[in-house]
């Protein structure tokens, strides 16, 4: 006599990504960093041929820094603490469709404390007063959007269209009898 057992395994895969982690490419900041960099320096990335004729990654100055080489790295380093892969995996619960009371004052208070440093050191880091409403509008403007993924949790629950692979296997085992019983 052979009996059926159903088993179902769920495993991850990278579906729709040849090239690079599923998790890598969706948690990836740098690109979002790097733009605020070129930004607050003044350059953009380009690229030219050497003596040899290799392709090599050059930055065109393309505006003035925004600030000083300490401004422009203590900004970034502002950015970096909010804008990176632990921050977007965390979850601002909703208090109705659309709405979450934690996502708008966490918004607030990072926009308060950013606009802070940089009048405080406005002088320091040789910020034109010109500047300040610029370098605050471009980095609440990446803050709202990449913030919005931490929603209901909504970051995480997107891996599962993403990551999940579904296996079905039938095994057929062998029911022993036991004849010796009577």
């Amino acid at each position: 006599m052979s009996e059926f057992i159903n088993s179902q395994a769920t495993t991850q895969s990278n579906q729709g990504y040849n090239s690079a982690p599923a998790l890598q490419l969706r948690l990836d900041c740098d690109p979002i960093k790097r733009k605020f960099a070129e930004f607050l320096y003044g350059y953009t990335p380009d690229f030219q041929k050497d003596e040899d004729g290799n392709l090599v990654q050059v930055f065109k100055v393309t505006g003035l820094a925004k600030a000083n080489d300490d401004g422009c790295r203590a900004i970034l380093s502002h950015v970096e603490s909010i804008i990176n892969p632990q921050v977007v995996q965390g979850n601002f619960p909703s208090d109705a469709p659309g709405t979450s009371t934690m996502y708008d004052n966490f918004v607030k208070e990072v926009n308060i404390a950013f606009i802070d440093d940089i009048m405080f050191n406005l002088y320091n880091w040789d910020i034109d007063e010109g500047n300040v409403k610029s370098i605050v509008s471009y980095f609440t403007n990446i803050l709202i959007p990449f913030m919005t993924r931490l929603i209901d949790n909504k970051e995480r629950e997107s891996y599962e269209h993403t990551l999940v692979h579904k296996e079905n296997t039938t095994m057929q085992q062998e029911k022993k009898s036991m004849a010796f019983l009577g």
